[in-house]
């Protein structure tokens, strides 16, 4: 597995960027991690090199909503692919007004997770994950 593939995970629960971070890095990805939307820019706009974005859409500060839409003005980082996963009830609309085609639902099931970020990072050749016994823990 290639060391670079990256990706960033926009999340203010704790414990579920430490899940999503746990996932990924034993498939031996690069995971970053920001609590919130200005974090994700400050992180991004000093590197866009990651093949997806998870995010979360209900933070404090600067929202998933805000930081998409920032993203998307920012010709340096409008490319790198978005996947929400949030339990925001109106995750359907919000996604497809914000011009997101891949999202999860909390709480989130890894393996689904997993199938979201090979989707958008497809040349990595992740493993298949295990069926899941559960979900992972979100808030």
């Amino acid at each position: 597995m290639v060391a670079e593939h990256r990706i960033l995970v926009v999340e203010d629960h704790v414990d579920t960027a430490e899940a999503f971070a746990i996932i990924f890095e034993a498939r031996g990805l690069r995971v970053s991690v920001a609590s919130n939307g200005q974090d994700a820019l400050q992180i991004l706009r000093n590197d866009q090199d990651f093949c997806a974005i998870l995010l979360d859409l209900m933070m404090p500060g600067m929202d998933g909503r805000a930081f998409r839409r920032a993203q998307r003005a920012d010709a340096r980082l409008a490319d790198i692919p978005v996947i929400i996963v949030s339990g925001d009830p109106t995750l359907n609309e919000a996604a497809r007004q914000m011009g997101v085609t891949n999202f999860l639902k909390k709480p989130i099931d890894p393996v689904e997770l997993v199938k979201a970020v090979e989707r958008q990072c497809a040349d990595l050749g992740l493993s298949s994950m295990p069926p899941s016994s559960g979900h992972v823990t979100t808030h």
